[in-house]
């Protein structure tokens, strides 16, 4: 028997707007967000795939596949994605004498002489079809200190540069980050350059149908929804489990279940003060799907940082990442309760 590929989850809508928006004189910054695992990479990697087919120059720079620990590593990052025969040919020379010196002569040509390389290699393919460019799982290099501030911010503002102001590339970034997507958000100096494209997880009728394509009945179908909701990368999972469906649903939502519990004590048993201040705003999904929020305090942040919420700065609410999340948090909730915790 052969090996079933599950396909691209088709993603029609979405990849019509990034097809209209690079139709189109680059015009600003693009930033891909959503929930995690809500298929933000996936949906890039096809849009480029398809731009590929009709000749379109791209890049794709995933920094979550890099090891980007340091200022170095993030210029040699940028230099190995642009692979032009110039770069390789001088990255070749200086590899005959060792990491050291690569190393070296990172740190020496900087964020900004990686970005010229890129400007004058951009500016190469610009008179046709303007290329497009895709730096994914920005919050890898949040950290990071460059020579001007940080890395991350040089690599936002070099994006609105080539977008917005050279007209030499679309430009956009992916994240998960929902802190960071609201740090862009609210930063004066960025949000007047930059549109936000959410990647949510599918709607019920996608979810429906999409299961149906694959032989599930009604009442699995009910079940998964209810367990995963529209979270993409888990339907998929469902097809390599479906023989064994109902084992594979009650490990997941215990696994999830075990992760936000213990995450939650292990916080109680540190900080029993601002534990309490994080159960107190979790209360309020026990009855709601969403919190609206005015600000990102201590509390919101901790539980973005923890995978416990994604935090929406373009509608200014709070959810779980999914629905299985939600199940997760309510657990927790009723666990603390019955054992005298909250």
């Amino acid at each position: 028997m052969g090996r079933m590929i599950v396909p691209f989850i088709d993603r029609k809508k979405e990849l019509e707007l990034l097809e209209r928006i690079t139709e189109y004189r680059p015009d600003a910054l693009y930033v891909v967000y959503g929930p995690l695992n809500s298929g933000k990479s996936e949906l890039m990697r096809e849009f480029l795939k398809r731009k590929m087919r009709k000749g379109e120059k791209t890049y794709y720079l995933n920094f979550k596949l890099k090891s980007v620990l340091t200022y170095e590593d993030v210029v040699e990052a940028l230099m190995e994605e642009l692979k032009s025969k110039e770069i390789m040919e001088m990255v070749s020379n200086i590899m005959r004498e060792g990491e050291l010196v690569l190393t070296k002569w990172a740190r020496l040509v900087g964020m900004s002489g990686a970005f010229n390389f890129w400007v004058k290699e951009l500016r190469k393919h610009s008179n046709g079809n303007i290329p497009t460019v895709v730096f994914d799982s920005i919050e890898k290099i949040k950290h990071i200190n460059g020579k001007n501030g940080t890395v991350f911010y040089e690599l936002l503002n070099f994006a609105i540069g080539i977008s917005k102001e050279e007209h030499i590339a679309h430009a956009f970034v992916v994240s998960s980050n929902s802190v960071l997507i609201d740090a862009i958000h609210t930063n004066p100096d960025l949000n007047a350059y930059v549109e936000y494209i959410k990647v949510d997880d599918l709607a019920r009728e996608d979810v429906v149908e999409f299961l149906r394509h694959y032989g599930f009945n009604d009442e699995e179908i009910e079940k998964i929804w209810e367990t995963f909701g529209g979270k993409p990368l888990l339907l998929i999972q469902c097809i390599k489990y479906k023989d064994e469906l109902e084992s594979y649903l009650k490990k997941a939502k215990t696994l999830r279940q075990d992760q936000v519990f213990q995450t939650l004590n292990l916080l109680r048993l540190r900080d029993e003060t601002f534990f309490k201040e994080v159960m107190e705003l979790l209360e309020g999904f026990s009855v709601r799907d969403y919190i609206i929020y005015s600000q990102i305090d201590d509390v919101v942040k901790w539980l973005a940082e923890n995978n416990l919420i994604f935090v929406d700065p373009l509608d200014r609410k709070l959810r779980p990442h999914g629905r299985l999340d939600l199940l997760a948090i309510r657990y927790s909730l009723e666990q603390f309760e019955r054992n005298g915790l909250k």
